[in-house]
């Protein structure tokens, strides 16, 4: 709840890794409410820059690790979002993740050649 309680009540746009969908508030709600999602076994924001876009309105820009499970090696993600002013909170309105290709683990070798 805490999670979903960062966005905009409106909804939020979410990019990366070549998609965009709008996400309704009550769809961003029932995703972090759902037993499918669950969090990471650890989290870190990197180098995180703040850029004002107006009066009520901020950009962020950095990186953030997302440890999958204890043992798992952890993902590096490119993080980007526009913040709005909404009931006096800055809320999440544009998100952008996307993963580091030199972190996603490696595929499993293939047993079979194509000819």
């Amino acid at each position: 709840a805490a999670v979903a309680a960062r966005y905009d009540r409106s909804g939020a746009y979410f990019l990366g890794n070549g998609r965009k969908e709008f996400t309704p508030y009550d769809s961003i709600v029932a995703q972090y409410a759902a037993a499918s999602w669950t969090p990471p076994a650890s989290f870190a924001w990197r180098d995180l820059s703040f850029e004002p876009a107006g009066p009520d309105a901020v950009v962020v820009a950095g990186q953030f690790v997302w440890g999958a499970a204890a043992g798992a090696p952890s993902l590096t993600m490119s993080y980007m979002a526009l913040l709005h002013r909404q009931e006096g909170a800055l809320r999440i309105r544009v998100e952008d993740e996307s993963f580091d290709p030199s972190t996603l683990p490696a595929r499993p070798a293939s047993d079979s050649v194509r000819k």
